[in-house]
């Protein structure tokens, strides 16, 4: 093996921290550039839902909004690290406002109710409010005609 991690061969060789086992790798495998999306598809079931699936199969659901600033915006596209962890942060907040929009859909509820259903299912409070946020900026969620209807 040589002193970079890197195997006679081509192989990468690396080593899970807190597991015994040993991962084995072309380079191929591994993009210098970042991970390539494979593919953007919009949701059969759910208009205005993108399935973006990167090399390797990760798939994420996520709006063409959040697709966009994640930088996936076409297949082979390269995303960074950085961009990766857009994309996750994009999915998990779909995610929230999705499962918000099935519960408005049948009852009315307010903000803090809805923050803390997804906080019960273990949300990250920063991703609660960013979606939350997106709710009331698109009319689905308002406390004040709540009130006014109670």
């Amino acid at each position: 093996m040589r002193p970079d991690g890197n195997a006679e061969g081509g192989l990468r060789c690396d080593v899970v921290p807190g597991s015994p086992r040993l991962i084995v790798s072309t380079p191929s495998a591994i993009p210098e550039g970042g991970v390539a999306v494979r593919e953007i598809v919009e949701h059969p079931r759910r208009p205005g839902r993108y399935r973006v699936t990167l090399e390797g199969g990760a798939r994420y659901l996520v709006t063409a909004g959040g697709a966009a600033a994640a930088g996936a915006t076409r297949v082979g596209a390269l995303l960074d690290a950085e961009g990766r962890a857009r994309l996750e942060r994009e999915a998990a907040v779909t995610e929230i406002v999705d499962r918000a929009l099935a519960s408005l859909a049948r009852q009315r509820r307010s903000r803090r109710q809805l923050e803390v259903a997804a906080r019960r299912r273990g949300a990250d409070p920063v991703l609660v409010a960013a979606a939350m946020e997106r709710l009331e900026a698109a009319g689905a969620l308002d406390d004040l005609v709540l009130a006014e209807a109670e």
